[in-house]
């Protein structure tokens, strides 16, 4: 008799959350076109300098310019699953952030 009682207090045990438990996904916004999802060396946006810290809160809109310097490397999403990478000395403009285009 104990063992399917402490199989049944082992299970609803483990389905409960923790108090003070945040999932990953409960407070962010999913990442959309244009979203930085990698900074490295000197990476700017316009004037703004960008970070490792930048990554998934930072999004190239549309006419702007992310600019890499010779050290710099930086990865924005495009859609869902598609990535553009971009090299040292180079510069990305995005003309649009849409999924429809």
């Amino acid at each position: 008799m104990r063992g399917p009682i402490f199989a049944g207090l082992l299970a609803a045990l483990l389905c409960t959350p923790l108090e003070g438990t945040v999932s990953p996904q409960s407070n962010s916004t999913p990442a959309g076109p244009g979203t930085v999802n990698y900074v490295e060396g000197g990476v700017s946006i316009g004037t703004q300098e960008l970070s490792p810290s930048s990554v998934g809160s930072v999004r190239l809109l549309a006419g702007q310019s992310l600019t890499t310097l010779a050290s710099g490397r930086a990865e924005i999403l495009l859609t869902p699953g598609v990535i553009a990478r971009v090299g040292g000395q180079s510069s990305l403009k995005m003309i649009s952030a849409s999924l429809e285009n």
